[in-house]
């Protein structure tokens, strides 16, 4: 009986199997990186294009653009508060978001422009903001509604028609969530393949054989001290 020899043969059979394993894991794992690489440069590639840049542009300059749902404008923190609080209707909203940011600054981080930093400690059009109005606004500090983040609508979707997309689905602030091209995938935003997954389709095969035949060896090579300290 030659134990080193069939131990030799077993390591190299079982590690041509695993290989062989290794080798059907690296290919899938390839279709699936190089599937992902295609997706990220397509969608990069629409996103990039003249029709989406265009559209987006057109969007952003119409009248009923909204932006992301926070910060809010004046008007919007505005009418905010006097959904709330209707007895405040009759200030304007510019002077209404000036005290409450002035009794209440926990809120100017809510509010893009913050217009207390210029109008609160000076005067507003040649006049001072007027002390009956300040002290009418007693509003305590929970103002804002259960739920200060509520959902907001996204834009309607663009149906363009051209330049290989069919349509352009938006996020708030008119960036593209997902394309539809003219063939009918359905693209969304995917990140390249990091280096590191092609590295691993690489080295699957050769593990597949390393494994198996170091653990083979490892154990013939123990197997055979037992062997040889018997005789």
């Amino acid at each position: 009986m030659n134990l080193k020899e069939g131990t030799r043969r077993l390591a190299l059979l079982l590690g041509l199997a695993g290989a062989i394993v290794g080798g059907f894991a690296s290919y899938m794992g390839l279709q699936d990186v190089l599937s992902q690489r295609t997706r990220h440069n397509k969608f990069e590639q629409l996103m990039a294009s003249d029709v989406v840049q265009r559209q987006s542009k057109f969007l952003q300059k119409s009248a009923d653009f909204i932006p992301g749902p926070y910060p809010m404008d004046k008007k919007q923190f505005a009418q905010k508060i006097k959904a709330r609080f209707p007895e405040y209707k009759d200030i304007d909203d510019e002077t209404l978001v000036v005290i409450i940011l002035e009794k209440y600054p926990q809120y100017r981080d809510m509010v893009k422009v913050d217009p207390w930093e210029k109008y609160a400690v000076k005067e507003k059009s040649g006049t001072a903001i007027d002390p009956k109005t300040r002290e009418r606004i007693q509003t305590p500090p929970d103002f804002i509604p259960d739920d200060p983040y509520p959902a907001i609508a996204l834009p309607n979707p663009s149906d363009v028609n051209k330049g290989g997309i069919k349509t352009i689905n938006w996020t708030h602030g008119y960036g593209v969530e997902s394309i539809v091209t003219e063939d009918g995938q359905t693209l969304y935003p995917t990140q390249a393949p990091a280096a590191w997954q092609y590295l691993f389709i690489v080295l699957v095969p050769i593990l597949g054989f390393c494994i198996p035949w170091g653990a083979v060896r490892a154990i013939g090579w123990v197997g055979a001290g037992f062997v040889q300290s018997a005789k």
